[in-house]
């Protein structure tokens, strides 16, 4: 899958998060697991684009992960906020990485650019929902406070 099979059908509203969980502790993997359903295409698409087939593979596994798991575990949180780091860009400053080769083709007009703003925004949405519902995320915790400076 690569830049070429690129969906213009990217989910464009903010995800609606479904905070009535009949178990507070399921409810991160709960809101995870929706936004990986409902946005699964526009991820891989925008993985492809922003980090190769490289990027792809790791998607897939964690979407899988996610479907397949019993806890929002450590891992997957780190695979989460490893998601929105490639989508918000933060690894196209190593010019020798396939991630910033990938990015220099993206023409600033091109529309999907809008699209993958619109993704990275809601996946942040869904870290600091996972923050609010859940005292022990150290990980999108720091990298959320990390990433507002």
């Amino acid at each position: 899958m690569g830049a070429a099979h690129w969906s213009n059908e990217m989910p464009r509203q903010i995800i609606k998060l479904n905070r009535h969980q009949s178990n507070q502790g399921d409810a991160p993997l709960a809101l995870a697991r929706q936004f990986a359903v409902e946005h699964r295409e526009a991820l891989l698409n925008a993985s492809a684009l922003l980090g190769g087939q490289g990027a792809v593979r790791r998607s897939v596994c964690l979407l899988n992960d996610l479907r397949e798991s019993r806890t929002l575990s450590r891992r997957l949180r780190v695979g989460l906020v490893d998601m929105h780091r490639l989508l918000s860009l933060d690894l196209v400053d190593d010019l020798d990485t396939a991630e910033a080769c990938l990015f220099a083709e993206i023409h600033p007009s091109d529309p999907r650019v809008h699209e993958l703003c619109l993704l990275a925004d809601q996946l942040r949405g869904l870290l600091e929902a996972i923050a609010q519902l859940d005292a022990e995320v150290p990980d999108v915790e720091s990298y959320l406070a990390a990433s507002a400076a």
